[in-house]
């Protein structure tokens, strides 16, 4: 009760200040029955003051990326061409390499090498790794690895398993050799022989972000692989137009 006297008191102290400003009691009135108008436009400037407070600039688009894969080489015709296509356009790319190519043409790998461009194994001679011996497939891994040592001074940590073949004992045995195992999200099949046209349909269809093409430097239908050379000029401008960054793999798995 004593509360309730105290609460009155200040209510009727607060209501005299307030009219004592005003001229007359129907000024004050009029004023006090504004008072829901008054907070509605309050809280309306506040919620203009929330909009403006976003930032202005829209946040970036994520980075579009891509990886472009070879496989099978080096030699001096195929990976040759697609080295002047490469260097011509202004990308790099990554070579998973074959070791017994390697052996045979060492220069080629220094080239790819020096030009900026990743390596990767690929094997020693391009046997299904599913159907050998764990301790064969340690052999394939370590042989290549040893010629591309050889040819360039370091060898490489990425691994792609021939035909993309593999099950648990495969990933395994990469794994325990130091290596990290690579596939691919679109087979362009130019070693099939697939025109140009048709790989390019493919990678539309299929291509997303953070891809890998593959794609061969050396092998295919008949030993050619001119529709190969046909077609990456065209990859590289669809992709650029498409706003894709072309990057290696190394630079595909980097940590941000």
């Amino acid at each position: 009760m004593k509360l309730k006297s105290v609460l009155i008191g200040c209510t009727l102290v607060l209501v005299v200040f307030f009219m004592s400003g005003f001229s007359t009691k129907a000024e004050a009135q009029n004023v006090i029955g504004k008072q829901p108008q008054i907070k509605q436009v309050a809280a309306t400037t506040v919620k203009v003051a929330q909009v403006s407070s976003k930032p202005s600039v829209p946040v970036a688009e994520q980075v579009k990326k891509v990886a472009l894969t070879f496989d099978d080489g080096p030699d001096r015709k195929y990976t040759k061409k697609v080295l002047e296509i490469l260097k011509d356009k202004g990308v790099h790319a990554t070579f998973f390499v074959v070791g017994k190519q390697v052996k045979l043409y060492p220069d080629m790998l220094k080239e790819i090498a020096e030009e900026g461009h990743a390596i990767g194994n690929h094997s020693w001679d391009h046997k299904d790794f599913t159907k050998i011996t764990n301790e064969q497939m340690k052999q394939q891994i370590a042989k290549t690895d040893q010629v591309i040592k050889d040819a360039i001074g370091t060898s490489t940590t990425w691994f792609r398993a021939p035909y993309g073949a593999k099950n648990k004992q495969v990933k395994d045995t990469i794994t325990k050799s130091g290596n990290q195992e690579i596939g691919w999200t679109v087979d362009t099949r130019d070693w099939a022989g697939t025109s140009s046209k048709q790989m390019l349909a493919n990678v539309k269809k299929n291509l997303k972000p953070n891809g890998i093409i593959l794609m061969h430097s050396f092998g295919g239908k008949g030993g050619k692989l001119d529709n190969t050379i046909e077609f990456l000029p065209q990859l590289i401008d669809y992709l650029q137009k498409e706003n894709y960054t072309i990057v290696t793999i190394p630079e595909l798995y980097a940590k941000e």
